[in-house]
Formats: structure tokens, C-alpha cells, sequence
């Protein structure tokens, strides 16, 4: 899973998110003060793992579907 880092402004307090191709989830961290673009899985989840109120990872969890 191919994240992208983004960057905080300190002054406004505001990120800026380009637009992308895909689906993303933004996550924003403000105890680390660092903010993050997931993409979302094709088929699956992604599951944010969190530890004393921070961010710790990320875990996609792809599923399969029978037709």
C-alpha cells in the first residue's frame, strides 16, 4: 500500500489534498501533527491501527468476491 505524506500548514492549520485517478482516505494525525493519503483497497478493507490516540499503521485486508 502506497501512501503519500502531506503537508500541515502550522500557521492556518489547513492541509491541502490533490485530487486523484481512485479512491483515497485522508488521515490526519494531529497529536504527531502529520497527515497522510491512503488509497483505498480494490476489494477489501483498510484498517487504521491507533495506539494511546495516535496513528500507529495501516492494514488492507483484501477480500474476494464469488459471482
Amino acid at each position: 500500500m502506497q501512501t503519500q505524506a502531506l503537508k500541515i500548514d502550522q500557521e492556518t492549520n489547513t492541509v491541502s489534498i490533490p485530487v486523484g485517478s481512485g479512491p483515497i482516505m485522508v488521515l490526519i494525525d494531529p497529536k504527531r501533527n502529520t497527515a497522510n493519503l491512503v488509497p483505498l483497497a480494490d476489494h477489501g478493507d483498510v484498517v487504521v491501527k491507533c495506539y494511546q490516540g495516535k496513528i500507529t499503521g495501516y492494514d488492507e485486508r483484501q477480500s474476494h468476491r464469488f459471482e
